[in-house]
């Protein structure tokens, strides 16, 4: 004995009001998928412009740390030294160098290089090349016993110093791109 059951269907009402008709067209789906697309574009391009401004801090923060490892070598050697001479080299340092029984500072391929008598150049420990790296000596206007430290290279990064010479014998004149001097023997 079977009883009879009255099933009733109901379809689903869509948007437009008619029936059977559920989900979404493909219009829909096409401009939720442009407006995803253009949403994660900005993101990532937010985050590139993102490293590309961290890269070029850390590279700005590591060629003022070039300069002052340069800059405290400088001042570590010149502060001591005696018979210091500033001279401008349009041929190259290695004219004058060759002929001078003490020591040299100046930029050869990009680096700071400290040079004994004839021996040949070394870079400055610590310091690496700099595209573009020029240093400039030149006397203080406030004093003969102070000579005047500027580096700069490509990137548009200077620094300036100011160097006390302590044990100096007379006063130097002049600019240029090379320094001469004699180092100091300290008996402790």
């Amino acid at each position: 004995m079977r009883k009879n059951k009255n099933i009733q269907l109901t379809a689903v009402i869509g948007p437009s009001g008619k029936r059977g008709q559920a989900g979404f067209t493909l219009i829909e789906i096409m401009l939720a998928l442009i407006l995803g697309t253009i949403l994660l574009t900005l993101i990532a391009d937010f985050y590139i412009h993102g490293q590309m401004m961290f890269s070029k801090a850390q590279t700005r923060v590591d060629t003022q740390s070039q300069y002052r490892i340069a800059l405290n070598q400088l001042k570590r050697e010149l502060s001591v030294a005696s018979n210091v001479e500033v001279t401008d080299t349009e041929t190259g340092p290695e004219a004058i160098v060759s002929g001078v029984s003490g020591y040299c500072f100046y930029v050869k391929d990009n680096t700071l290089v400290l040079q004994e008598g004839t021996a040949a150049p070394k870079p400055v420990p610590g310091c690496l090349p700099l595209p573009g790296l020029q240093v400039t000596f030149s006397q203080s206007e406030m004093s003969t016993k102070i000579i005047k430290v500027h580096m700069t290279c490509n990137d548009g990064i200077e620094m300036k110093s100011d160097i006390l010479l302590q044990n100096n014998l007379g006063p130097f004149t002049g600019e240029g791109n090379t320094v001469i001097f004699k180092r100091i023997n300290i008996v402790s």
